[in-house]
């Protein structure tokens, strides 16, 4: 008898596939591009906005009155002058921003900021005296510092783990091509007058954040994917999420800050020290040039750390490039001195700008990295936050006082410039950084004992 024929019982289950395009890069893109427009329109538009209006409206004017009582009220009427109230505002608010990214996400914080910023600078265009600046430049600052870096790093960190540094790398150089387009803005505050030019910008924070707001997504788990569009896992042991107050009281946090704010630290007292010398000879004038010209290695900088960031240990390559930094500005300071002579002495300017300007295009992408890989990703706003307001605010003060206050005592035409004094000090410090900062496993193991502590008490 014939045996009836056997069929098969296995069936093939269909695979998911994989999205084409990771959702993560549209967040990069999209980012990118209002930061871009934050960056043109307020980060570079406020000193435009300043100079138009002769300076009647910005912080100088709560300097009113200092002159020569003290070498100390100077520095504080240089400071005041230095730094216009925007900065102030955004200074006080970076932390408090990125702990609502945190809780609340990228979208209704990028919203609430388009709306807040685009009323801002209609009420800013319709203003008349001092106090009516003050009253209009207040939901101005609020809602642009809502579309700042702080809300789209932190945001873009939380999408990527394994190609972070790139990630951050891209965002950045989106930000660094867009944001030229502050010569258009200069252009339309000179041919339209400044009132019709903040009009227009209004219209262009709404027009670009609030279709922005709605590709923002908070974390890729809300998709069904995990970080870098891998299938979906749980959160690695070596990643942690710290509160507030469990981070700031981490060693580790503090020497990442301080290694950052010497970044910071670096390049605004060298900047500042030539601004406030006021130096306009032909040969400064040169210098500057060279500065300006060099500046087209931030974005090589950028382009060469999205390759080789998530390549190689962020711990070593920050330190090496904090100390490269460093050591170019000991080059500017001894060129500009002119213990060469002549024109000789533009030449080691020349390589030290570039080799300062390729550092930092790389440190911006690379140093976010380091925060993001340390501190992981549920607190990654507080964090980038709490280190926005520090190094960029807290230091630049810090830079713009020290150099109005050494300048005040000093000659610097020797070669013990300030630039130079900074500059040793620096290296010294990212070297004894490089020995003591703990690795990130360390960090996270230390935390997860404390964390223990916690729960049994």
């Amino acid at each position: 008898m014939a045996s009836a024929p056997q069929t098969s019982t296995h069936t093939t289950t269909p695979s998911t596939p994989k999205p084409k395009f990771f959702y993560g890069w549209w967040i990069v893109i999209a980012g990118g591009i209002m930061l871009a427009v934050t960056t043109t329109v307020y980060t570079n538009g406020s000193s435009l906005l300043l100079n138009q209006i002769g300076g009647i409206y910005s912080s100088a004017e709560l300097s009113e009155g200092i002159h020569e009582e003290s070498l100390g009220l100077r520095n504080l009427n240089v400071v005041f002058r230095y730094f216009p109230i925007t900065f102030w505002i955004g200074m006080l608010i970076s932390p408090f921003v990125g702990t609502m990214v945190d809780r609340f996400g990228a979208r209704r914080i990028v919203l609430l900021g388009a709306m807040l910023g685009g009323a801002g600078y209609l009420l800013v265009s319709t203003t008349q005296t001092t106090w009516d600046y003050h009253a209009a430049v207040i939901p101005l600052a609020i809602g642009m510092n809502l579309c700042s870096s702080v809300v789209f790093v932190a945001t873009v960190g939380k999408w990527f783990i394994r190609h972070r540094v790139r990630a951050f790398a891209i965002l950045m150089i989106i930000n660094a091509l867009g944001s030229m387009g502050t010569v258009f803005l200069g252009l339309a505050i000179s041919v339209f007058d400044w009132r019709v030019a903040m009009m227009g910008v209004a219209v262009l924070v709404l027009l670009v954040g609030v279709p922005i707001a709605f590709v923002m997504r908070n974390r890729p788990e809300d998709r069904g994917t995990g970080p870098d569009g891998d299938k979906q896992r749980s959160i690695s042991d070596r990643e942690i999420s710290p509160s507030v107050g469990q981070l700031l009281r981490l060693r580790p946090f503090w020497h990442i800050t301080v290694a950052l704010a010497l970044v910071a630290y670096i390049g605004t007292s060298s900047a500042v020290h030539d601004q406030i010398l006021d130096l306009y000879d032909s040969e400064h004038s040169l210098i500057v040039a060279i500065t300006l010209s060099s500046g087209i290695f931030v974005p090589i900088g950028m382009v060469t750390i999205a390759f080789v960031g998530d390549r190689h240990e962020k711990k070593d390559l920050l330190t090496k490039l904090i100390v490269l930094k460093a050591v170019a500005l000991v080059i500017v300071a001894m060129g500009l001195t002119q213990l060469l002579p002549g024109l000789l002495s533009l030449v080691p300017v020349l390589i030290a700008q570039v080799i300062s300007n390729f550092a930092t295009g790389m440190l911006l992408p690379l140093s976010y990295g380091v925060l993001a890989d340390y501190f992981g990703r549920e607190r990654l706003g507080a964090v980038i936050g709490i280190n926005s307001s520090i190094n960029g605010g807290i230091v630049l003060v810090a830079a713009v006082a020290s150099c109005a206050f050494l300048i005040g005592f000093r000659d610097f035409s020797s070669p013990f410039s300030a630039g130079f004094v900074f500059a040793l000090i620096s290296i010294l410090i990212a070297v004894y950084l490089s020995k003591t900062l703990e690795s990130q496993s360390r960090v996270a193991a230390r935390l997860r004992v404390l964390k223990r502590r916690v729960a049994a008490s």
